[in-house]
């Protein structure tokens, strides 16, 4: 992963520690059921969306998970991820679009070229998810 700070224009590199894990619905998801956000009996004013429940498996151990999205296009609309030591942690997702309007937000900018991986201990080594939860 990079570690970026525009301001500056320094960038680090250091190693992840898991797999990318991609913001999906398990196949092995339980569908907890189906409601309307917003309005049902005014056309266009309510969402039908579906909520799902599981574990994922983050590091050594399992995180419970609660996910809600909708039932058109399965947009995220919030994700609930409880584990042992953090609790339940909300995520909610505002503003989504379809697609990527610009790819190129995930090339690193030119000053990271250079960029040299810094050497970790094993414990300190992460995932995204990991620093979250």
């Amino acid at each position: 992963m990079y570690k970026i700070n525009n301001k500056n224009r320094t960038c680090f590199k250091k190693h992840l520690m898991e797999d990318f894990q991609p913001l999906a619905i398990p196949n092995d998801a339980s569908l907890v059921g189906q409601a309307v956000l917003g309005s049902s009996s005014v056309q266009g004013e309510g969402i039908l969306v579906n909520t799902w429940t599981g574990q994922l498996p983050l590091r050594k151990r399992l995180a419970k998970y609660l996910s809600t999205v909708t039932e058109f296009g399965c947009f995220p609309v919030n994700a609930l991820v409880s584990t042992d030591n953090k609790g339940w942690v909300l995520v909610s997702f505002y503003n989504n679009i379809m697609g990527i309007p610009d790819p190129q937000v995930f090339t690193p900018p030119s000053f990271c070229k250079g960029a040299q991986l810094e050497e970790e201990e094993e414990e300190e080594k992460h995932s995204f998810l990991y620093r979250l939860f």
